[in-house]
């Protein structure tokens, strides 16, 4: 009998996660629909899908849409640092054939504009999972992921790669209906993983800074 018990009580909670994983996902669409409004739902989406990766218990919808509120000013702010970065290297990556150079040069800067988008692709990474467990400044936030990303080289290439591959997968191999069911949230529990890998070797460190960055505020 109370193996029973203990197999209804874990059919349950995975049947209540994996409806949860599902609404977060459309609840995310839903939102990232105005564009204006995606970053505010990515770190609501983080929350969640961070939460679960560290052992934390939460009500998904209502970790969702506080943490929509919560950090909005910051989410806003981080998702127009990467709209103008990401769109001057496309800017960069258009223009630069076009400028008849020296192929020594040419090369050259057009190696620089793309190392410096993978850089800012990787810190992306550890950036929303920052945002949403941490009290930090966005220079804090954007310092300390990129320096992850230059301490654990290999281990954030290699998710960046998963991550990307992930991504084109589920849209690509999946029907729409499935997309939209798990796909973003999935590439977002993927991403969590693997940064929270990195950052919680470091948690009890951006603990004490956090702390000490609320003191002097």
């Amino acid at each position: 009998m109370l193996l029973n018990n203990l197999t209804d009580t874990q059919f349950f909670a995975r049947l209540d996660r994996t409806a949860s994983f599902i609404f977060i996902n459309l609840l995310w669409v839903l939102f990232a629909l105005p564009v204006v409004t995606l970053p505010i739902a990515t770190a609501g989406l983080f929350a969640v899908i961070t939460d679960w990766q560290r052992g934390i218990e939460n009500e998904a919808v209502g970790r969702f849409f506080g943490a929509m509120r919560q950090y909005w000013r910051k989410s806003t702010l981080l998702g127009l640092l990467n709209a103008a970065l990401f769109g001057l290297i496309a800017i960069n990556i258009n223009i630069l054939p076009r400028m008849a150079l020296p192929q020594p040069l040419f090369f050259m800067l057009l190696g620089i504009t793309l190392f410096v988008g993978v850089l800012a692709a990787a810190a992306n990474l550890y950036l929303w999972t920052l945002l949403v467990v941490f009290d930090l400044s966005i220079a804090d936030l954007i310092e300390i992921s990129v320096k992850l990303v230059f301490q654990h080289s290999l281990r954030s290439g290699g998710l960046l790669a998963t991550s990307a591959l992930a991504f084109a997968a589920g849209i690509t191999l999946l029907p729409s209906g499935g997309v939209l069911l798990v796909t973003f949230a999935g590439c977002a529990w993927l991403v969590a993983r693997g940064a929270w890998c990195v950052i919680g070797r470091y948690a009890s460190e951006l603990d004490q800074l956090s702390l000490q960055r609320s003191k002097n505020s």
